[in-house]
């Protein structure tokens, strides 16, 4: 009875630790899905406001010195914020 009793213990024990350890599994899991939704939708906002600069630079296009100024500074803010993005941790 003493031995029976001596490996149910050491089971659940084992189980106890195996559940502890999935969890821990489990919450990093869900903090990195956190983590990629937060930039996918920090991604979708910087297309968006790209959007309606290029919008703003099309309506130049009779201009083309203009647009082309209007164009590179666009793309070289959209390029920095997407560098951010993809290089920022969100915690």
């Amino acid at each position: 009875m003493d031995i029976e009793l001596d490996q149910y213990t050491s089971s659940n024990l084992k189980l106890d630790l195996a559940i502890q350890d999935l969890t821990l599994k489990l919450r990093a899991a869900e903090k990195e899905v956190a983590n990629e939704r937060e930039k996918v939708r920090m991604c979708a906002n910087t297309v968006k406001r790209f959007r309606v600069d290029l919008n703003e630079c099309v309506q130049n296009i009779s201009e083309p010195k203009l647009l082309k100024v209007r164009l590179t500074t666009s793309l070289g803010t959209l390029l920095t914020q997407f560098t951010d993005i993809i290089t920022k941790t969100v915690s």
